[in-house]
């Protein structure tokens, strides 16, 4: 660990900073470019008893303390950064929101007071299915890319043009956390690039205009159901050691330029694209 568990409450772990200089320091070594993620799902518990993990604004300033920590030990070699029970309707709308604050925070802090002394960049990374309607009816076509605004533009809107996805605020409506004039003006254009994890491509059924499978119904779902097999059962690809993963190729093409076409071609980094063997 680079600092004690009690975040800004506690001291810098000078082992763990030292830990982490060796392994930069023998990338450096063998020719390795340090491509570096500073959070990723994991999360110390003393954070989760005392905020409530990132339901709670308060984890924003711990990230960006975090990160000053990370961009002051390890900045001078590192050049790029990141910054992933209950109810499941609701809370994911809180988390999300805070956790692209805190990206934003710690974006700003970079950018005011690092990158001009150690170069790098920023971005952030999202799961990034691709999404292809059912059928050919109108109502799937549409759920196809209402579910790829939910997903992934959820992610990236509010980084690059300052707030959620207008399909999100057409059916969320208030329950959608809202952003303040101050902060849109720092998370507005704080990713210097997008990253892409790509798994899998999957149907999409709309739940707005015909019935669906238990779920898909909901709201955080954009009204839609997700499958990997078509109405007979077919699947959309490959199947893999994961039942929710399917070997689609063209999948990959499709999303990059999706985001492409969104993000006006900002500058992209494709980080993971794998599944585990069917056996």
């Amino acid at each position: 660990m680079i600092g004690l568990l009690g975040g800004k409450f506690g001291e810098v772990n000078p082992n763990g900073v030292k830990f982490y200089n060796n392994i930069i320091d023998n990338l450096l070594l063998k020719g390795i470019q340090p491509f570096v993620t500073i959070a990723h799902h994991d999360f110390p518990q003393e954070l989760e008893d005392r905020y409530g993990s990132w339901l709670s604004p308060l984890m924003q300033e711990e990230f960006a303390y975090y990160a000053n920590t990370c961009f002051r030990n390890f900045g001078d070699r590192e050049p790029f950064g990141n910054c992933s029970t209950g109810n499941s309707d609701t809370e994911p709308l809180i988390v999300m929101h805070n956790l692209l604050l805190a990206h934003a925070k710690a974006a700003k802090l970079h950018h005011e007071h690092f990158q001009q002394k150690y170069g790098g960049f920023i971005g952030i990374v999202a799961s990034a299915h691709m999404y292809r309607p059912l059928t050919d009816d109108v109502h799937d076509r549409e759920a196809a890319t209402r579910v790829l605004a939910f997903n992934v533009a959820w992610v990236f809107d509010p980084l690059v043009y300052g707030g959620y996805p207008p399909e999100m605020q057409h059916f969320l409506g208030n329950e959608l956390p809202t952003f303040s004039p101050k902060e849109k003006e720092y998370i507005r254009g704080s990713i210097d690039f997008i990253a892409v994890n790509h798994y899998s491509t999957l149907y999409t059924k709309d739940c707005i205009y015909s019935s669906c499978i238990l779920g898909g119904d909901r709201p955080i779902r954009g009204f839609a159901y997700t499958t990997g097999q078509d109405q007979n059962g077919v699947p959309i690809g490959e199947p893999t050691g994961m039942p929710v993963f399917f070997v689609v190729p063209e999948g990959m093409e499709e999303i990059i330029d999706y985001l492409k076409k969104r993000y006006l071609n900002k500058p992209m980094f494709v980080l993971e694209n794998d599944a585990p063997p069917e056996d």
